[in-house]
């Protein structure tokens, strides 16, 4: 089981498979600092159609299981399976949260 919280880094792609299954693939973009690692996520069927409208650039955290395959070039793959996703919450600047109204 692993968890990732990162921005989906392009439009999620969402195809159906030749027996009906529903499938959507986008690629994580984690940042720590100046580095910037990528993880490609497939989700299947009802969960697919809620990764089909996730945001460009919108921050998600990803629950899932790791597979991996060898390539035809003979190159190892990884991809996360997600088993569940959440939209996040953008961070608000301090100025701006300073300036939110609170309910007495």
């Amino acid at each position: 089981q692993v968890t990732l919280v990162g921005r989906c880094n392009a439009p999620p792609r969402v195809t159906n498979t030749e027996k009906g299954h529903r499938r959507t693939a986008f690629t994580l973009r984690m940042e720590r600092g100046k580095e910037k690692t990528y993880a490609l996520v497939v989700a299947w069927d009802m969960l697919a159609e809620q990764c089909g409208r996730l945001p460009k650039n919108g921050p998600v955290r990803i629950e899932g299981r790791l597979r991996s395959w060898q390539d035809e070039g003979k190159k190892f793959q990884l991809q996360v399976v997600a088993d569940g996703v959440q939209l996040l919450n953008e961070p608000q600047p301090a100025a701006a949260a300073a300036r939110q109204p609170v309910d007495a």
